[in-house]
């Protein structure tokens, strides 16, 4: 219980910094890289490199819908701050 206690304030901690929590950036991150080997797996691309140039990061968006995680978060700024 005590890690979970401290995990949940080093989430609070970080999202104090900004709007974006960095779980959301590495989800991101992850996403995009598992559609790419998926693609590369599916149209026999062997280099990775060579991935990145076939499937661009726009690509994956909109030909291949990708859902893109929210970088930012979906409020301006806090209600007590109006």
């Amino acid at each position: 219980m005590a890690k979970l206690e401290k995990l949940y304030e080093h989430i609070l901690m970080r999202r104090s910094d900004s709007n974006v929590p960095p779980e959301l950036l590495q989800v991101r991150t992850y996403l995009e890289e598992r559609m790419r080997t998926h693609l590369r797996k599916r149209h026999k691309v062997r280099d990775r490199k060579t991935g990145y140039i076939r499937f661009p990061r726009q690509d994956l968006y909109e030909k291949y819908g990708l859902y893109k995680v929210p970088a930012t978060a979906g409020w301006d700024v806090a209600h007590a701050l109006r």
